[in-house]
């Protein structure tokens, strides 16, 4: 996980949206950004890119993703 902070948010900010997409699809991993936006004016407090491993609990190691759930991610893969 990678975080770029870019703005602070305090108590007068009040409520934020946090938006998560999915950037990368690999063969056992995806790749999603996450976004915190201060809803009070529209700043953006923070990029973060995580790395997330399917394993196959088995064997405790990195596994391919299923046919299904290939369809699931690549059905909401960004288009940016």
């Amino acid at each position: 996980t990678s975080v770029d902070f870019r703005s602070g948010l305090v108590q007068d900010d009040d409520q934020i949206d946090v938006s998560v997409e999915v950037v990368r699809i690999g063969s056992s991993s995806v790749t999603t950004r996450e976004t915190i936006t201060a809803l009070s004016d529209g700043r953006i407090a923070a990029v973060a890119e995580s790395v997330m491993v399917h394993c196959d609990e088995a064997r405790s190691a990195a596994a391919p993703f299923g046919d299904d759930a290939r369809a699931l991610l690549e059905g909401v893969l960004s288009q940016q």
